[in-house]
């Protein structure tokens, strides 16, 4: 399974230029500062952002080709997305927000509250199942928009800054949680994030971009020896001196 992604399109003043290739069983990581057009990556490839030009094409499956007209809503597409601030319903519960994919999809609620215990159980947090949003710390929520990613069994899972704005204990529990979620998965994994740390712990591949145009592409390790952009290198110097650098560096 390999997800080929020729991405271009333009929003306001913002253009993204950009086509690559995502295996089954590797993480791949977009990394670039605030504004380079990470999220829109997802998003495209999501459904949610048209492409003006280019294709998106999963395990053989075209999803959009602007070419000929074609392009299947998002939930004909088989891709699982946690959102960059997760996206909960805060007027559903945990198992709920969980059963929500299954729903859509017309499941009925007993056997799709049924499936989503058991994602909560795999995430360890099935005791917390009837907990709304506001009452979950940033551990557990994280774990609850895994878990509704997950559920619908997609063939790519896509994951927007998944540890931002979490403090540094909580960021590092959920960092091994990722870890273990994406080392089992068996499909394509697409990480977005402007830390570099996250994506060195967590990807096997990593695109940089910058301006909405692929910098420099490699392993982790190549790209820190050799990295092409400004921001990493700000991003690398704070590293060696414990400095948070601007992510708009």
């Amino acid at each position: 399974m390999t997800l080929r992604a020729d991405l271009h399109l333009t929003l306001g003043e913002f253009t993204l230029d950009l086509a690559f290739s995502a295996p089954e069983g590797e993480v791949l990581a977009v990394v670039g500062q605030n504004g380079a057009g990470k999220s829109t990556v997802l998003a495209a490839i999501a459904g949610l952002i048209p492409l003006q030009r280019g294709e998106i094409v999963l395990d053989g499956h075209l999803l959009e080709r602007v070419a000929t007209g074609i392009r299947l809503p998002p939930q004909a597409r088989r891709v699982g997305v946690l959102f960059q601030g997760l996206a909960l319903f805060e007027h559903l519960s945990a198992l709920d927000n969980v059963a929500y994919g299954l729903r859509a999809r017309g499941l009925d609620k007993r056997s799709a509250r049924a499936r989503a215990h058991t994602w909560l159980e795999r995430f360890g947090i099935d005791e917390l199942a009837q907990r709304r949003p506001r009452e979950l710390s940033g551990g557990q929520a994280q774990r609850v928009a895994l878990a509704r990613a997950l559920i619908c069994e997609p063939q790519a899972l896509l994951l927007d800054e998944p540890l931002v704005a979490l403090d540094a204990q909580t960021r590092l529990e959920v960092r091994e949680v990722l870890r273990e979620t994406l080392g089992a998965f068996a499909g394509v994994s697409l990480l977005v994030t402007h830390e570099l740390d996250d994506a060195v712990a967590l990807a096997d591949h990593l695109l940089v971009l910058d301006a909405g145009k692929l910098a420099q592409e490699g392993s982790p390790e190549q790209v820190i020896r050799a990295p092409a952009t400004a921001h990493l290198r700000a991003m690398l110097s704070a590293r060696r001196t414990g400095s948070t650098p601007d992510p708009g560096t």
